[in-house]
Formats: structure tokens, sequence, C-alpha cells
């Protein structure tokens, strides 16, 4: 996040493509500020929050990154450079469900990644390309990676910055009111 002179919460998805980021990507963009302010109390009025988005993007998959990370810049902690995660991030701070996680963890091992995160209870998994059942710890164990499955945020906190996630009350004003479009 940068300074925001206009004292109000704000989210910017910057992309190098027009129409680049889809709107559920977006959505895990707000929805991962909302997290970070509710999770630690920091006032993101004070921030312009901004996601860099390169070539074209849909889905709810990096919800939990995002989270994960946005909450890391704001304590000023680093996420693991040779880690990422896969899973939706729900409003209560759990990490939900998401597809094509064996070959999630191919490109992770590809581009040098040694640990995958993703969501509890999702092990087992089916290889779309071979059609068959394939257990993801093996897959990534086979591939250098270990995979290991979160159930929440504080849990992928922990992982990806191997610091416990500070559990705060939020403080200064009110919960920000939710435009009525935005809650339909």
């Amino acid at each position: 996040g940068e300074a925001n002179p206009r004292g109000s919460l704000r989210v910017v998805f910057y992309e190098e493509v027009a129409g680049g980021s889809g709107t559920t990507w977006r959505a895990s963009g707000w929805m991962a500020s909302v997290l970070a302010y509710l999770t630690v109390g920091v006032d993101l009025s004070r921030y312009r929050i901004s996601f860099d988005v390169a070539g074209q993007i849909d889905g709810p998959s990096a919800g939990g990154l995002l989270t994960t990370a946005l909450i890391a810049a704001l304590l000023g902690d680093t996420v693991r450079p040779d880690a990422t995660m896969t899973g939706i991030i729900n409003p209560d701070g759990t990490i939900g469900p998401v597809g094509g996680i064996p070959h999630k963890i191919d490109g992770a091992a590809e581009r040098g990644k040694k640990l995958v995160l993703i969501p509890y209870g999702q092990r087992f998994d089916v290889d779309m390309k071979l059609k068959r059942s394939v257990d993801l710890v093996e897959r990534g164990s086979a591939r250098g990676v270990e995979v290991r499955e979160v159930r929440h945020v504080s849990e992928a906190y922990a992982a990806l910055t191997g610091r416990a996630l500070p559990l705060v009350t939020p403080s200064g004003n009110p919960l920000p009111e939710v435009p009525a479009a935005v809650q339909a």
C-alpha cells in the first residue's frame, strides 16, 4: 500500500492488459483488504492498497495468498520467495477449496517454489489431464515441493512468513459502511 490522501478505503488494480483482472479476482483483492483490517486492525484509510496484474487473470484461487501478502506488507514481514499458495479466502479467514491444484503444483515447481500451501481437505485431487486421482503431497514431493494443507489465514501466514499472525482488535473509527450495491 502507499499513502492515501483521500482518507477513505481505496483498492486499486493495475493491469498490463485491458480488462486483465476479472471481477472474481478483484473481489478477492477487496476481501483481502477487508480481512487485513479485521485481522490486524490497521486503519486502511491511511493507505491506497494496490494489486498489479500481469496478463489475464480471474477466479478466487489467489485470495488466501493476496490476504497473507497484504497483511505481511502492513506488518513489515516478508513472504518467503520460494513459497506460494492457492485457496479462496472466506470472510471468516478460512481458506476455501479451489480447482486445478495438481497443475498449480507443477507450475510452482517449474518456477522453483519449495512450498505450496493448499486448502485443508484437498490433499487428494483429480488430475484433469490424466483423468485420475492424485495425492498432492506425493506429487509435490516428486517435484521437490513440500505441499501442506492449511485451514486459516493464520496458518498460511505462519508458513509463508515464519512468524505468528498477531490477531488484534481493530482500532480507530467504527467499521466502514459497505455500500448497498456491494452488499447486494
